[in-house]
């Protein structure tokens, strides 16, 4: 099973149990774009105090770059867009679902 497909299946079966309110999910995306922004989100979902920018904890996350980004991405290079255009094929169910469950479109995966 693959992590998108297990993703939205855990998910779907906790919020039978559990109310949507007691889940933060963070899109990947946006944490890379905007790391103490997202952090902050976590933070006040936890209802705990939030960093301010200048502060040293938001200046390590704003530094920090994301783990793929190393020797072997940059020597391999990107993604291919036949192979991307396939992946999203595959797992366009699995994102709608998810989308639609969490109510959020970020996770259709849609540039």
């Amino acid at each position: 099973m693959k992590w998108r497909e297990s993703a939205y299946i855990v998910l779907y079966v906790y919020l039978k149990v559990f109310n949507r309110s007691q889940f933060h999910v963070v899109h990947f995306e946006t944490y890379k774009k905007k790391p103490l922004e997202e952090v902050n989100s976590i933070f006040k979902f936890l209802d705990i105090p939030t960093l301010t920018a200048d502060s040293i904890e938001a200046q390590r996350i704003a530094k920090k770059s994301p783990s793929f980004v190393g020797k072997q991405y940059r020597r391999v290079g990107g993604m291919l867009e036949v192979t991307r255009t396939l992946l999203n094929k595959f797992y366009s169910r699995f994102n709608g679902e998810l989308a639609a469950l969490l109510d959020d479109d970020r996770f259709l995966w849609i540039k």
